[in-house]
This record gives structure tokens, C-alpha cells and sequence, in this order.
């Protein structure tokens, strides 16, 4: 009696999924079912597999010594490096009390993502900022770990909406926020490789959580100081440059102007010594604001200078 041919690991692998009633999409970590030294094997099963694929495309890849290894190479790349979020366990973090009881906004970033689109594997190429607002019961993390977690997220085929989501749940589990923000940024290979061939469209897409969907300065706040921390590109031309500037110089504007008509209705409720204290509260707020509008205007008046 011949002995049963042993399944295929990525079989194996699949049925303990299914089993479990889990989803299985590109996007999903499995890393919960797969055994020790099962990678080794599923890279080896893939590396089969793209051997066939290439012989399918009529390349000699016994002959060609540009294509030898190709299939080696690959199923390592995919299984090891640009999908390994798919199979490897999320990376430790280490989570802190907020004894200081930190309640000011926190932002993250810009952090390089890469990725690769589950439609057409093609990269995805881009960066993110994160916007945490904390509160006194919040777990705190190490600036890094928002590279690692993101970079775990992405490193699956994904679709970049589908992808913030899941950083932006992963993060308000780990961090318990009042309020989680997440803006992502992004070249889509998809388009300039093939299909429209446009290398000029970028993607921009953005989450908010909590307090950062209920505050409209807030949220304003978030996304002027993300403008600010993303430098222009000496090689933008000149009309989108000043664009861009004006942009931001405005919505710097239109917060202070919020804070005003709010100052001036506390004058109105407190009186002159109450709203004076709550403008010394808010001084550190209102001082970012002013400095960031100063800049905004030095950099208008330096590309005008430079044109």
C-alpha cells in the first residue's frame, strides 16, 4: 500500500484556517495558523509555482541565466519581505501608562509605507501621518512602534481605503484615544506602470476617529501642522507651489479666527479677567498658529523672490 502523499503546506495551512471560520483575503495576518517551519515551506511551494508561471510566459528559464533564480528570488520577496505582514505576528510593542496624563495633540509622521495593490500586485508607494489626541487612561507607545505597526499593516496586498482602516482599528485598540487620525498619501504603480500609464495621480485618503469627527479645529489644527511637516519639493513648479502655501497659510487663518470669536464670546460670559485666563491656557495653541502663518508667508515671499 503506497503511503498518502503529504498535502501541500499552503493546504494545510488553509483547512486549520477555514476550520477556524476565519477570513483568509490578501489583507488579512494568518500568521495564528501556520506552524514552525512551515514558512520555509511555503516559500519553496510558491517558488514551484512561479516556476510554472514563468515556463507558462515561454521564458527557458533553464537556459536564461537573467531568469534562473527569478522564481527563488520572488517567492522569497513575497513570502519574506512585501507580504510577510500576511504571515509574520505583529511586532512587539510595548505599551506605557500616560502618567503624565498627556491631553494635547500628538502627530506621527510623515512615515514611509510600501505596498502592494491586491488587484495587480503593482507597488504602492507612500506616507502617512497619525494624529493621536490622548487621554488620561491612554496607553502610550513608542514613537517607532508607529513605523513597525504601519509597516506591518502594509507589507500585504491591500487596497489603500481598506488599508488606513486597519491601522487606524489597530491603533485606537492599542492606544485608547479620545481621538485617532490618519491621512495616507500614495503613488499607485497600477496606473503608471500599465492601464492609464498616468505617473502624475496620487492617491490621498484619510480616517478620523472620535473626538477628531465631533471638533471641526481639531481637526483643522491636525491637518494644517501635517502641511507644515510635509516639505515641498524643489522640483514642484511654481503655480502648485504657491497653491499649496496659500492653502495652508488660510486654514492656519481660519483656526485663529475660530479661537477669536470663541475668546471673544468667553469675554462676553467670563468678563475680561476670565476670558484672560482662558487665553493663557490657550496661548501655547494660539502661538503655533501665529508661527505657522509667519512662516507661510515667508515661504510665499521666498518662492516669489526665487521666481
Amino acid at each position: 500500500m503506497k503511503p498518502d502523499t503529504p498535502k501541500p503546506v499552503s493546504q494545510r495551512i488553509r483547512s486549520r484556517v477555514q476550520e477556524s471560520g476565519q477570513r483568509y483575503h490578501a489583507n488579512d495576518n494568518i500568521s495564528a495558523f501556520i506552524e514552525p517551519g512551515e514558512i520555509g515551506e511555503l516559500q519553496k511551494e510558491v517558488e514551484s509555482k512561479l516556476t510554472q508561471v514563468l515556463e507558462s510566459l515561454v521564458i527557458d528559464v533553464e537556459h536564461d541565466h537573467n531568469t534562473r533564480q527569478t522564481a527563488r528570488r520572488v517567492a522569497k520577496m513575497y513570502v519574506c519581505e512585501v507580504f510577510r505582514g500576511r504571515f509574520m505576528p505583529m511586532p512587539s510593542v510595548t505599551e506605557f501608562p500616560n502618567a503624565a496624563h498627556l491631553n494635547e495633540l500628538m502627530i506621527m509622521g510623515p512615515v514611509t509605507v510600501r505596498s502592494a495593490c491586491s488587484h495587480h500586485l503593482c507597488p504602492i508607494m507612500g506616507r502617512l501621518w497619525i494624529g493621536v489626541m490622548p487621554n488620561e487612561d491612554s496607553d502610550l507607545i513608542g514613537l517607532s512602534k508607529y513605523s513597525r505597526l504601519a509597516d506591518w499593516i502594509m507589507s500585504r496586498p491591500q487596497i489603500q481605503e481598506e488599508a488606513i482602516i486597519q491601522l487606524a482599528d489597530l491603533l485606537v485598540e492599542k492606544v485608547n484615544p479620545d481621538g485617532l487620525a490618519v491621512v495616507m498619501e500614495a503613488d499607485h504603480f497600477c496606473m503608471h506602470w500599465r492601464g492609464v500609464k498616468d505617473n502624475a495621480s496620487k492617491m490621498t485618503n484619510s480616517v478620523m476617529r472620535g473626538v477628531f469627527l465631533k471638533d471641526g479645529a481639531l481637526r483643522r489644527e491636525f491637518l494644517s501642522l501635517i502641511n507644515l511637516k510635509s516639505s515641498l519639493s524643489p522640483g514642484d513648479g511654481f503655480p502648485s507651489r504657491l497653491r499649496h502655501l496659500f492653502r495652508q497659510f488660510l486654514r492656519e487663518l481660519l483656526v485663529l479666527l475660530e479661537r477669536r470669536q470663541g475668546l471673544l464670546r468667553e469675554v462676553g460670559e467670563r468678563g475680561i479677567a476670565g476670558a484672560c485666563r482662558a487665553f493663557e491656557q490657550r496661548d501655547g495653541f494660539l502661538m503655533i498658529h501665529f508661527h505657522v502663518l509667519g512662516v507661510g508667508l515667508v515661504e510665499v515671499l521666498s518662492v516669489l523672490a526665487l521666481e
